[in-house]
């Protein structure tokens, strides 16, 4: 949950979410979907947001001032992508076609699904990976989820604020 709390603070602290460009959602291992509401701001303290988490979990929706923050559903990665029908599916795997930050997030189209693994080692399963339609590494090692997370959208953003 730690890998997974970075990777949410790098991708809610950015203008790209900031400006409603970027929709959010975390699979969890037991096929959930936590779905995160326009403009949320986590806890950066892990016990904070671990806290928030476990409520989620008793409640199924945080709502504040009437607006849904977070939303937690009973649903299959494909469920999840029959919901949003992405244009394209970009994975970063250790296994993927090498290439860098910048060349992939111009190839990013505007509903594109970005998909990062927040597991401490291995690799998507094959329900997962079989989904993705373009699987990419950024490097002859692993990176941490957090690390791949600002730097893709750091180069995304790029591509549309400049």
């Amino acid at each position: 949950p730690d890998i997974v709390h970075f990777s949410i603070l790098e991708a809610t602290t950015i203008p790209l979410y900031l400006e409603n460009k970027l929709n959010l959602f975390v699979h969890t291992i037991d096929d959930k979907v936590i779905c995160f509401g326009k403009n949320v701001h986590l806890p950066k303290s892990y016990h904070r947001f671990q806290g928030v988490i476990e409520k989620l979990y008793r409640e199924k929706k945080i709502i504040a001032n009437n607006e849904l923050l977070l939303e937690i559903k009973e649903q299959t990665f494909s469920e999840l992508l029959a919901e949003i029908k992405p244009s394209k599916i970009v994975g970063f795997s250790t296994e993927g076609e090498l290439s860098s930050y910048e060349k992939i997030a111009a190839q990013i189209s505007d509903n594109s699904c970005i998909v990062l693994g927040g597991f401490q080692k291995g690799h998507f399963s094959d329900s997962v990976q079989n989904k993705i339609t373009d699987l990419y590494s950024v490097g002859n090692e692993s990176f941490e989820g957090h690390v791949v997370t600002s730097r893709i959208l750091y180069e995304y953003e790029k591509t549309i604020f400049m």
